[in-house]
C-alpha cells in the first residue's frame, strides 16, 4: 500500500468509486475535482489533512481510500476496490494499513462513518468484521425557543417526514463502534450516522 497525490491516480480511483456507487446503486458524495483538490491541496500543517492510500497489483489500482486527519482523529471519507480482488481481503488489509498509519501518527481514535444494515449490508457487513461495541447516537435535536423558531421545526419534521415517505424508509439511527485492538491495545472509534 502507499499514499499517492498523483493527480491520474486520483482519477482512477474516483472512477472505482463511481462505478461502485452505480453499481450499489447509491449517490458518491462528491466529485472528482473535489478530490483531487483534497488531496492535491491539503497542507500538513492544516488541522485537516486529506490522504488517498492505494493498493495495487502490479500497477493496476485495486483498491483505495481517502482519509481526513483531524487533530487526533482520523475520518474515512472514500473507499473502493475492485470486486474480483475482494477474495484477497484487499480492502481489510488496506484498512489495517490506514489503522497501523494512524497509530504512527499518534492517533487513537478512526471514525469509519455511516453504516446501516437494511440500506446497505455489504458495507455494515465490512465495517462490523473490524469487532467492536455499538453505541446508539442519538443525533440533532431541536429546541425552538420563539415562534419563528417553531415554524422552522415543523418545516423541518414535515420535509424529513415527506422525504422518508418518497423513499420509503424509516428513520435510520446513528451508531459508535468502538474498537479495542487486541494486538496493539489501542482504542478506534468508528463513528456511523
Amino acid at each position: 500500500f502507499h499514499e499517492s497525490c498523483d493527480t491520474e491516480e486520483i482519477k482512477k480511483f474516483y472512477k472505482m468509486c463511481k462505478d461502485l456507487s452505480n453499481k450499489k446503486k447509491f449517490k458518491l458524495p462528491g466529485s472528482e475535482s473535489i478530490m483531487i483538490d483534497l488531496i492535491k491541496n491539503s497542507n500538513k500543517k492544516s488541522y485537516i489533512q486529506f490522504k488517498l492510500f492505494l493498493g495495487k497489483d502490479k500497477n493496476k489500482i485495486v483498491c483505495g481510500a481517502i482519509i481526513a486527519k483531524c487533530m487526533e482523529r482520523i475520518h474515512y471519507i472514500w473507499g473502493s476496490s475492485l470486486r474480483e480482488y475482494s477474495k484477497y481481503g484487499v480492502s481489510e488489509s488496506l484498512q489495517w494499513h490506514i489503522i497501523k498509519y494512524s497509530k504512527q501518527l499518534g492517533s487513537a481514535i478512526y471514525d469509519l462513518e455511516g453504516i446501516n444494515k437494511k440500506l446497505n449490508s455489504g458495507g455494515y457487513n465490512f465495517k462490523k468484521r473490524f469487532g467492536g461495541d455499538e453505541i446508539y447516537l442519538e443525533g440533532i435535536r431541536f429546541y425552538p425557543i420563539n415562534f419563528f423558531g417553531k415554524i422552522i421545526y415543523l418545516i423541518i419534521n414535515i420535509t424529513m417526514f415527506i422525504k422518508l415517505k418518497i423513499n420509503n424508509q424509516k428513520k435510520t439511527f446513528s451508531w459508535n463502534i468502538k474498537i479495542y485492538s487486541k494486538n496493539e491495545n489501542t482504542l478506534f472509534y468508528y463513528y456511523f450516522p
